[in-house]
């Protein structure tokens, strides 16, 4: 089984990410991803490399996550804010050596992010690398460390080179990636394939991805968000020194909340609603819609999209999109 290949930094057709061979019946995956395991394509990532005596100080100075007190073998998420605190990328932080981290970021954002990196480096010994060739496949679902063959915790990376496993639960169920070489991973994806488990690609992510809340840079959040309005709360430490953008992330957790958040739809439509359509509440219009997926199991709409605190803490709220009369939403708590 062969995973398709890429340009190492060409825009990339994320729709058509799909493991060859892989199961027709999207539907057969995803309730697999649920109650068992699925196998899938993880080419909508891409690998940044910190290498150097200093790598540890560098993203510790300018990223949300305890990079200093990451340990040999961990893995954890993080992101990069503006002095606002909003957000310019997000990505999970990996340390497979002392001197060696690993950045798993959206393929498409992989050289924005390195150059992002790269402006705060001045007289630190770190080299980036950018790792576009390497390959990935992943196996979710409850039963992903027995069917994988790969008994990680979460939070944890393990593999030694270009070849590694690291596992991250932040789609409501446990995932484990193999990162490696084309060959590697090929022969991998047959090995899961033969003992049984269904294969899909991006289509089957995006639904478990929106069922799990978990935003899409560029989609569900931007630089005009800040990451506790699109449930990346746990991506930013507020018990670690300064870094750009702590304040106000430290400021919230003291002080307040954010007066949106990102939250779960459901609709009954034939066509997927466009990224943007407004969402109505009593006649008005309350806040957007921002991604949209189609469930292949029941047939709905599941949808995420932008609303006020007070609307999502409203029992009573009746919510329409495209109008005051349009089709009803309804709010998944």
């Amino acid at each position: 089984m062969a995973l398709p290949a890429f340009e190492q930094l060409a825009p990339v057709d994320l729709d058509g990410l799909c493991l060859a061979g892989a199961a027709a019946d999207e539907a057969a995956v995803v309730e697999a991803a649920r109650e068992d395991a699925a196998l899938l394509s993880w080419d909508h990532r891409a690998l940044l490399e910190l290498r150097g005596p200093d790598a540890a100080d560098l993203l510790h100075r300018i990223s949300s996550q305890d990079t200093l007190g990451l340990s040999v073998g961990a893995a954890a998420p993080g992101c990069l804010l503006t002095g606002k605190g909003k957000l310019l990328a997000a990505f999970w932080i990996l340390r497979p050596e002392p001197e060696r981290f690993v950045l798993e970021v959206d393929r498409p954002r992989l050289d924005e992010v390195r150059q992002l990196v790269d402006r705060f480096v001045f007289a630190e010994q770190v080299e980036l690398v950018a790792r576009p060739e390497l390959r990935a496949l992943a196996v979710v679902g409850p039963e992903a460390t027995t069917r994988s063959g790969q008994a990680l915790a979460a939070g944890t990376v393990a593999g030694t080179g270009d070849l590694l496993w690291v596992r991250s639960d932040e789609l409501g169920v446990p995932c484990l990636r193999l990162w490696g070489d084309a060959a590697a991973v090929d022969a991998e994806a047959a090995r899961l394939v033969d003992a049984g488990l269904p294969a899909g690609g991006f289509t089957a992510f995006e639904v478990l991805r929106v069922m799990a809340g978990m935003p899409r840079q560029g989609l569900d959040a931007d630089e005009a968000t800040i990451p506790l309005e699109v449930n990346l709360d746990d991506w930013c430490r507020v018990d670690k020194g300064c870094y750009t953008g702590q304040e106000v992330i430290a400021r919230i957790h003291t002080y307040g909340h954010v007066n949106r958040r990102l939250a779960r739809l459901r609709l009954a439509l034939d066509a997927l609603p466009a990224p943007g359509t407004g969402l109505y509440e009593g006649g008005l219009e309350a806040g957007r819609l921002t991604s949209a997926v189609r469930d292949p199991a029941s047939g709905a709409v599941l949808a995420l999209g932008m609303l006020p605190l007070a609307v999502l803490e409203d029992d009573e709220v009746e919510l329409h999109l495209g109008g005051a009369e349009g089709p009803r939403v309804e709010l998944l708590r």
